[in-house]
């Protein structure tokens, strides 16, 4: 349950960016070590379970 509250976070984060910038080109190629650490860390996460 956590890994999906994980990515609901992340999602929001990712539409919320977008929508500032006006579209998904800068956050789509981000890498990262550009993203803040409370998106990161639950990223990096579930990237090693897989």
């Amino acid at each position: 349950m956590n890994r999906v509250l994980d990515m609901i976070r992340y999602k929001c984060w990712y539409y919320e960016q977008a929508i500032r910038d006006g579209s998904e080109e800068r956050i789509a190629s981000m890498e990262p070590e550009e993203m803040p650490e409370e998106i990161r860390r639950p990223m990096k996460i579930h990237i090693e379970e897989i």
